[in-house]
């Protein structure tokens, strides 16, 4: 049985609660919508084609993100912002779907300004593959207010080596360098993760291509975020894990403080910004040598800088 908004909100509101209590911002995220966006598992409904682009679920939808809207506007002290979609992928007419997304993108974040004030970050979503269809600042801040791109970078089975992982995403960092830079709000990298060699890289090796991955991110784009801080078997999934296993990120350990420290840093380095001030470019550049500090990298090109 579904349950109905009322049951579950006291659970919304107990993240934010926590989040108050311990310094964080919360960035709610709509990580399934109605027809399901890509037909995964994570998406609603495991099928092998997705149906969200139809006009009744992209209605439902932005009834979705209107009513998330208006929940987050009472607790502004503790968000981050609002994502109102996750992964949309599978479709057959890849043209079509890109001019449904815009439409959606569009009247999500129309929605959701109707409570939020315009510098809390709407986030949307594509794929390093895809960027090339958007135009450049397709949402301006003027009439859109703080609008980010979200994108995830992995290359699951099909590496061996750091070198080999290095030249995989090269391609990923070039389109993400270029991208945040063609609009107003910037691009993030809202998931990566250590999975994904096609054996089990050493300890040392996870922690060179963790120092290398994170650096060129920063570098390129707004910063990452670790995917994901827990699970049960795996390190490379496992932010946690990885930290206690093999100490995979530099000055972490897997108790005290120092993992909320190393956590701070893979979030990266975002700031709202309307336009650049020299108070706005000088907090980048303090943000981003604590970042460095923290997982202790070296500035420098990779041992070898991929093709």
């Amino acid at each position: 049985d579904l349950l109905e908004p009322e049951q579950y909100l006291s659970f919304f509101d107990r993240v934010f609660e926590y989040a108050g209590k311990h310094g964080i911002k919360v960035l709610l995220d709509l990580h399934a919508l109605p027809g399901s966006q890509n037909g995964e598992v994570h998406g609603g409904i495991t099928q092998s084609t997705p149906c969200f682009d139809t006009d009744w679920n992209k209605t439902k939808a932005i009834e979705a993100v209107s009513s998330m809207a208006k929940y987050c506007a009472s607790h502004l002290d503790h968000l981050y912002g609002l994502q109102v979609i996750n992964e949309p992928h599978s479709y057959k007419d890849a043209h079509a779907a890109h001019a449904f997304l815009d439409g959606y993108y569009d009247a999500a974040i129309e929605a959701a300004r109707a409570y939020l004030p315009k510098e809390v970050p709407v986030v949307v979503f594509e794929w390093t593959y895809d960027f090339w269809r958007w135009p450049d600042n397709r949402f301006p801040y003027p009439t859109y207010g703080e609008v980010i791109w979200d994108t995830h970078i992995y290359h699951m089975g099909g590496f061996k080596t750091v070198e080999k992982a290095q030249d995989l995403y090269w391609h990923d960092l070039e389109r993400l360098k270029a991208f945040h830079a063609r609009q107003s709000g910037g691009a993030v990298v809202g998931e990566w993760a250590l999975a994904g060699s096609g054996k089990r890289l050493s300890p040392e090796e996870n922690q060179a291509f963790a120092r290398w991955i994170v650096w060129c991110i920063a570098e390129r784009s707004h910063g990452s975020i670790f995917w994901n801080w827990d699970h049960p078997t795996i390190a490379e999934w496992s932010f946690q894990r990885a930290a206690r296993e093999f100490r995979q990120f530099a000055g972490c350990k897997a108790n005290s403080g120092s993992e909320a420290l190393c956590t701070c840093a893979l979030w990266g380095t975002h700031i709202v910004q309307a336009q650049d001030t020299p108070m706005l470019v000088q907090r980048r550049q303090e943000l981003r040598y604590h970042l460095l500090a923290a997982l202790n990298v070296t500035r420098g090109s990779p041992t070898q800088t991929p093709a």
